[in-house]
């Protein structure tokens, strides 16, 4: 469902007269806008961030590609940071254990995640004039939104990366018509979602009740028991399931 059949449901189910469109509410003219519109809007954005801190769904898969346009790696001895939450404000974690990276000589460079000793034995800080030891794979840490690469060549100016491609769970869960990046907020009708819709239109209904100083606890009561079924129906189907029995009388 986009924005809109998510906002005409919830005015369906508080009783009120479903809006026409929700993008008049940033129209400059008072007689164009709908307050139902907006406080449903407002209801509906509520519960989004609701439902993403519960970390239930993976709203959206990236499949990202940065080019590098500073020097940087080319005097960085063979070490280099790369802001990934400045490039990917909406970084909520890779998909895979790895980072693919082109570089200014035509090849594509792996660099693989490593443990925290390994890393701790090779890392030196891209500044630092120390002498640094070379690995003989490339490997990467992410600490506190940086992705520390450390390469088994020393960039230099021939060497040096310019583009880094890597896949990523998106931490927003609304994605405009026709776009391919999400964003963290619904503001136009044909925004859509992959989140659950019930479960938001229950937020939405609850989070309107609540705004508009309506009994909502029969709402509440709903929205959480929803939301708890939810978390079982994922716990579920995230268990391991072991086939290795499903050919009785079959040895290996």
């Amino acid at each position: 469902m986009n924005c809109l059949d998510l906002i005409q449901e919830a005015a369906v189910r508080v009783g009120i007269v479903q809006p026409a469109t929700i993008e008049n509410i940033s129209n400059p003219d008072p007689s164009r806008k709908d307050p139902d519109a907006m406080i449903l809007l407002g209801a509906l954005n509520e519960t989004m961030r609701q439902v993403l801190v519960k970390n239930l769904f993976d709203p959206y898969c990236i499949l990202a590609k940065i080019a590098i346009t500073d020097a940087a790696t080319a005097t960085a001895g063979n070490t280099y940071m790369f802001p990934i939450l400045t490039k990917c404000v909406d970084f909520a974690g890779l998909l895979s254990s790895y980072f693919n990276v082109e570089c200014s000589d035509g090849s594509v460079q792996t660099f693989f995640e490593t443990d925290p000793d390994t890393f701790e034995k090779f890392w030196k800080d891209p500044a630092s004039t120390a002498p640094e030891p070379i690995p003989n794979k490339n490997m990467f840490k992410i600490y506190n939104g940086q992705v520390c690469f450390i390469s088994r060549k020393v960039f230099d100016a021939d060497f040096k990366i310019s583009t880094i491609r890597f896949s990523y769970r998106s931490s927003y869960g609304v994605m405009p018509q026709g776009a391919t990046i999400p964003v963290n907020t619904f503001s136009h009708d044909s925004d859509n979602t992959s989140i659950d819709n019930e479960l938001l239109i229950a937020g939405t209904v609850l989070n309107y009740k609540a705004y508009q100083g309506m009994d909502y606890q029969f709402d509440a009561q709903k929205f959480n028991d929803y939301l708890t079924a939810l978390e079982r129906n994922r716990q579920r189907n995230n268990l391991f399931r072991d086939t290795s029995m499903g050919k009785p009388g079959v040895t290996e």
